[in-house]
């Protein structure tokens, strides 16, 4: 069975993987030998709109029934070889998802392909930009082993869909959770996807953070929901009204999601805003301390103690 996370694995496909194929449906369709390449060119449109927009699937083009011979379509398509034909048709789809293109020639004497002609096997893979839009200007799906237009409603939920697979990172200042009396800068995954390859800048560094502009521009192997990314500012926060007086700055990020697309966005902070939304750091430190004066006390009046004994 085709695996659409493996899509790229038809490049090295013979003619022998076309005996295993199923009955087309969903993931699988076959294109005539007989279309022209006007015709074959409008096919691949729609089908990689439906295959890109459903998940992923597989076409085989000039595959015949099984047990009859005269399978193929020419190795050259419109001055073209045949596989080159078909990525530049399917490039036409926009945006245009993961796809990987083999043509199979005959495997020798006895082969249902013809001489000269090549069945072209197109795995998809599945792709998270939808909606795709084929040349048409149509957006197709599958269903029901055909590729049909999608409904306005449809259409949007494929938006939808894309818009909540796409990375979102926002950024944020905290309290150290092991110091609150210190403060963080982070960046903060907000949709599922996780974000890849971080690059992070400030425009400008900010004078409070001078001391960590050679830190900069960092970066960041990943990060998403479970593993968002803090770093350490050089302020301390020791009551309600400690404050910095700070010009707003720019967090600069660009970062790549799983399918390789590249996103940059400009995140504005406003440190002295953020700053004084924290509010007080809470009761830790006024612990600290008063659990070092304790410390402090008790070795005093044991060094008391031990200076009365030797009295």
């Amino acid at each position: 069975m085709y695996n659409p996370a493996e899509f790229e694995a038809v490049c090295g496909w013979t003619e022998y993987k076309l005996l295993l194929l199923p009955a087309p449906d969903d993931r699988f369709s076959i294109l005539s030998a007989n279309l022209t390449p006007e015709r074959l060119s409008h096919a691949l449109g729609v089908h990689g709109s439906a295959f890109w927009n459903s998940g992923g699937g597989l076409v085989a083009i000039g595959m015949g029934k099984r047990g009859s011979s005269g399978w193929g379509v020419p190795t050259v398509i419109d001055a073209l070889p045949a596989a080159d034909f078909i990525r530049s048709a399917l490039r036409r789809v926009e945006p245009t998802g993961p796809f990987a293109v083999q043509a199979l020639p005959p495997a020798g004497p006895g082969s249902p392909i013809r001489a000269g002609h090549a069945v072209v096997v197109v795995g998809f893979g599945a792709s998270l930009a939808g909606p795709h839009m084929a040349p048409d200007h149509r957006t197709y799906i599958r269903a029901g082993g055909r590729s049909e237009p999608a409904g306005a409603t449809l259409v949007e939920a494929l938006r939808a869909r894309t818009a909540l697979a796409a990375p979102v990172l926002i950024a944020t200042v905290r309290p150290n959770p092991n110091r609150p009396s210190s403060v963080q800068l982070g960046l903060v995954a907000v949709t599922d996807a996780p974000a890849v390859e971080v690059t992070v800048s400030l425009e400008p560094v900010p004078r409070v953070l001078a001391t960590l502009g050679s830190l900069f521009p960092l970066t960041v192997s990943h990060i998403d929901r479970q593993t968002p990314f803090f770093l350490n500012l050089p302020i301390h926060r020791f009551n309600e009204y400690t404050t910095v007086h700070e010009q707003p700055f720019t967090v600069c990020v660009r970062f790549r999601d799983l399918a390789g697309r590249t996103y940059e966005r400009r995140l504005p902070m406003d440190l002295t805003a953020a700053l004084n939304s924290l509010g007080a750091p809470g009761s830790t430190l006024t612990e600290d301390v008063s659990q070092a004066l304790e410390r402090l006390a008790s070795g005093i009046n044991e060094v008391g103690d031990m200076l009365r004994i030797r009295r």
